[in-house]
């Protein structure tokens, strides 16, 4: 608990903790304990640390959703902020799935819908990547882009036509 009020990578990971296997009791106190002396009155300190990490990793891999190689993991628009996001509301409202944030009146069912799919989308192309380049590829390159259009059947239109390194 002392490391997770000092680090927001170890807060982060503790939010995200799930009970798989072991002593339930334990895991329910470090779940309560994280609540109360971790997470109680300091969502907007959690918020303005997580809007800071997201700005920095912005400048780092390009400040643009508009990439013609986008980091599909840490790029703006990408996986990370898609957690950002989620881990925002998970802080906040204390949920454990998106859909939840409907029942909350967060967001539209049409907004959670477009969520998941952008979630969803994102990691397809996410896990496309890995097995072609066969290692952790988070780049959608040029010579990438065309073969993995064509799993996702993505229909190639003027306007989406692929793209050449050459």
């Amino acid at each position: 608990m002392r490391h997770a009020k000092a680090d927001l990578s170890i807060r982060t990971a503790l939010l995200e903790a799930r009970y798989v296997w072991g002593e339930q009791a334990l895991f329910t106190d470090l779940r309560r304990r994280f609540e109360s002396d971790i997470v109680r009155n300091t969502a907007a300190q959690f918020v303005e640390a997580k809007l800071a990490e997201r700005d920095a990793r912005h400048q780092r891999v390009g400040d643009s959703r508009y990439q013609l190689e986008p980091n599909v993991k840490e790029g703006k628009g990408g996986l990370r902020d898609l957690h950002t996001l989620f881990w925002i509301a998970k802080y906040i409202y204390r949920i454990d799935d998106v859909g939840k944030l409907v029942d909350l009146g967060v967001l539209s069912a049409e907004e959670s819908r477009r969520f998941e799919r952008a979630q969803t989308f994102l990691w397809t192309v996410r896990c496309h990547l890995h097995y072609i380049a066969g290692r952790a590829e988070e780049r959608l390159t040029f010579d990438l882009q065309t073969e993995i259009g064509q799993l996702m059947a993505i229909p190639t239109t003027p306007a989406r036509a692929g793209s050449s390194a050459s």
